[in-house]
Order: structure tokens, then C-alpha cells, then sequence
């Protein structure tokens, strides 16, 4: 079991046609959930900033070979597209793949991680780190995801890529507990979290859901 994030750019004026193209690519995703190669996946949008977010059971497959109709009305991105171990091969490419730097709990194989109650709500956000406090958000996630043997919100996860934060999670939340890990606690333990993760961020105009630090995004599609 893998979870994978990615963001891609939508072209400008393309934006009618994406529940049309991701359409086309549903039957041929639930195929691979059948197969049981893909467990779930999930893409958001924000103006023109797709964000997607899935679960291989076994071998990866990228975005493009799930998602091929997308890719005419995808931006090309810019950047190292592979490492070959001697060198680098520059290119363009549709999707770029996110790191993940937090995970409320870590699947340890399909069964483990297989949904047993239906999924209400899934949940995209976005948010924007300033520059000089990427390092000490992923510090203090460090801490939080590593401290800890239990959580009431197992699906929970947020990746980064330059200073750009995708935050995805399940609705109802699930718990997850791990006895056989020693529960640590946090080396620097915060007494205010959610007012000290506030000075790490560019806030958003508005209150959003009460969190000023992430903005919902719109859900397109689920399998």
C-alpha cells in the first residue's frame, strides 16, 4: 500500500471541460479498483490548480496512465522529470508529484487500510507556507506524526511542493491505534497548535470552516 499526491495546472479557459474529460476516465479507474490495483482516488480543483490524490495496492501507476484525457488540457511543467543515477533528464511534464511530509496513520497493507464504512465527505484544501517556515512546519509534523501511537482521524495526510500545502482528509473520521508503538510525545510540545501553525502560514481572506490557514477546494471526482 502506497498513497500518492500530485497537483497539475489546468489551461486557462479549459476549465468546462474537466468533469467531461475526468468522466471518461471512470470506468477505466473503477476497472483497476476491481483489479485490485487502485484502492481510491480523488481530484480537487481551485481555480485552475487540480490537485489529486489516490492509493496503489501494489505497483505505482502515475497520474497519465490513469488520468490520459486530462493531459490535453493540462499545462506543461517545467523541471526534472527522472534520475538516473548519472545525471538528470530535464522535461516537461502534466503531473508533479507532491512530498508527503505528514500522515495521521500509515497503512500497513490493503486490509489494514480497506474503508469498512462508506466515505460521507472527502476533503481538499489548500494552503500557502511562507518561505522561511517550511522547514519548522515539516519539523513540527515530524514530531506530531512520530510522538504519537493513536489518532481519531486515520485518512489524514499533507503534502508540500515548493511552498504550496495539500491537505486531504476522510469525512467521518476514523480512529486508528497502534499499541505496539511507543507513544513519545512531542520533543517541543506547542501549548496553543492551531494559534502557532498560524504564524507559519500566509493567510486566506475569510474564515474558512474557522481555519484561515487552508482553503476547501471544490471536489471533481471519487472512485
Amino acid at each position: 500500500m502506497e498513497r500518492f499526491m500530485y497537483r497539475a495546472q489546468l489551461k486557462r479557459g479549459h476549465e468546462g471541460l474537466l468533469k467531461d474529460r475526468t468522466s471518461l476516465c471512470a470506468a477505466s479507474l473503477k476497472k483497476l479498483v476491481g483489479e485490485g490495483a487502485l484502492m481510491t482516488l480523488t481530484i480537487f480543483i481551485l481555480e485552475n490548480q487540480l490537485y489529486l490524490y489516490y492509493e496503489c495496492c501494489s505497483d505505482e501507476i502515475k497520474p497519465h496512465e490513469m488520468l490520459p484525457d486530462l493531459d490535453s488540457i493540462l499545462e506543461d511543467w517545467p523541471g526534472v522529470a527522472d534520475f538516473t543515477g548519472s545525471g538528470v533528464c530535464g522535461g516537461f511534464r502534466k503531473w508533479v508529484r507532491m512530498t508527503d511530509i505528514f500522515d495521521s496513520s500509515t497503512p500497513y497493507d490493503a486490509g489494514h487500510w480497506k474503508r469498512k464504512q462508506p466515505v460521507a465527505r472527502r476533503v481538499g484544501k489548500l494552503g500557502f507556507l511562507k518561505p522561511e517556515k517550511v522547514a519548522a512546519y515539516v519539523y513540527y509534523h515530524y514530531q506530531l506524526q512520530t510522538g504519537s501511537n493513536a489518532t481519531d482521524n486515520k485518512y489524514c495526510t499533507i503534502a508540500i511542493n515548493e511552498n504550496v500545502l495539500f491537505y486531504y482528509d476522510e469525512e467521518p473520521h476514523i480512529e486508528d491505534r497502534h499499541p505496539e508503538k511507543e507513544a513519545k510525545g512531542m520533543a517541543v510540545p506547542i501549548e496553543n497548535w492551531q494559534q502557532f501553525m498560524d504564524t507559519h502560514f500566509f493567510l486566506w481572506e475569510g474564515d474558512h470552516e474557522g481555519d484561515r490557514k487552508f482553503k476547501p477546494m471544490e471536489h471533481i471526482l471519487s472512485i
